[in-house]
């Protein structure tokens, strides 16, 4: 990465994401050191 690059922390969420009444936690980040900028996304299910 430049370090010049834009980068975000990880923001997370608990959230029910698939609807099975237990919190799962949703997080991801961003970054923009090149064009087109991204970024990644994370999903941890709880079983």
């Amino acid at each position: 990465m430049k370090s010049n690059a834009k980068l975000s922390r990880p923001s997370p969420y608990v959230v029910d994401w698939d609807g099975d009444g237990k919190l799962d936690l949703l997080t991801g980040n961003f970054y923009s050191d090149q064009e087109p900028a991204g970024g990644n996304v994370w999903l941890f299910l709880r079983k």
